[in-house]
């Protein structure tokens, strides 16, 4: 009995240790998270904004069937979506190439250069995706 009591404090405390060890390590990788995450809030801000630019750019489907005031109001939105794109690409926070798009002076120049211009802003929300997924890595 003294045999079998010895063993059970044994395996108690090595199921101590080994609990505290993966407490440790989960809070490890908390901290670190967090640590990224407030080291790079201002970044992730700005990426998200954009991308959610960009999302309500890609809502709209057909463009011949909206109204000249929407898409006169797109203007500014592809202007402000291409200033933040140049920005990010600048900083270094945006890898790879912009998108033929989004080199266009205006939105309309955009559509006539490429009238798939899905793709343009799929490609620019994927790389969007890339430098918020490079961060947490």
């Amino acid at each position: 009995m003294e045999i079998f009591m010895t063993v059970l404090v044994t395996l108690a405390t090595l199921a101590a240790a080994i609990a505290a060890w993966m407490s440790y390590l989960t809070s490890k990788q908390s901290f670190s998270f967090q640590k990224k995450l407030a080291r790079n809030q201002n970044r992730l801000h700005i990426l998200a904004l954009t991308s959610s630019k960009l999302k309500s750019l890609k809502t709209i489907t057909n463009l011949f069937e909206i109204p000249d005031e929407k898409f006169i109001s797109l203007e500014p939105l592809f202007l402000e979506i291409k200033s933040d794109i140049q920005k990010m690409t600048k900083l270094g926070i945006l890898k790879g190439e912009t998108s033929i798009g989004f080199r266009a002076l205006t939105f309309g120049e955009m559509l006539t250069q490429n009238r798939n211009y899905i793709d343009e802003i799929n490609h620019e929300i994927g790389r969007i995706e890339t430098a918020i997924n490079e961060i947490f890595d």
